[in-house]
């Protein structure tokens, strides 16, 4: 493929992340959605799917839209945002234990297909893309 492409970058300053746009009108690209899977060693728990546009709460208390009876998640541990043009975000509400990304502690982050996050003791793998 040869030819010029223009992109954008924008800032989300509130959350500190940096989110790649492909400029209006540039190309199309046809993307599945990602979603997160309990791990292998996870059973009974939860995908968790967002449709674009739209953001869902993780954590173990019953105002969570994704419930996780574990003592390690705090009632509303997480945000979980699938934007317009496909970027899975994460957010961490505040919980006591946190989220880590591939094994580092995040306040907020894209997440990409591969990626290992865990809600305290609890893991799941990033699938799709």
């Amino acid at each position: 493929m040869s030819g010029n492409f223009r992109f954008c970058i924008s800032v989300d300053k509130r959350a500190q992340r940096v989110s790649p746009r492909v400029a209006e009108g540039i190309f199309t690209v046809e993307m599945s959605l990602l979603r997160l899977e309990p791990s292998e060693s996870e059973s009974g728990l939860p995908v968790i799917e967002v449709p674009p546009g739209q953001s869902k709460t993780v954590g173990r208390g019953r105002q969570a839209d994704f419930n996780i009876d574990d003592a390690s998640l705090s009632r509303l541990h997480a945000r979980v945002t699938a934007e317009p043009d496909g970027l899975l975000a994460i957010d961490d509400l505040g919980s006591t234990n946190g989220i880590l990304i591939n094994g580092r502690e995040q306040l907020s982050s894209y997440l990409r297909a591969g990626d290992i996050v865990r809600f305290g003791r609890v893991e799941y793998v990033v699938t799709g893309g």
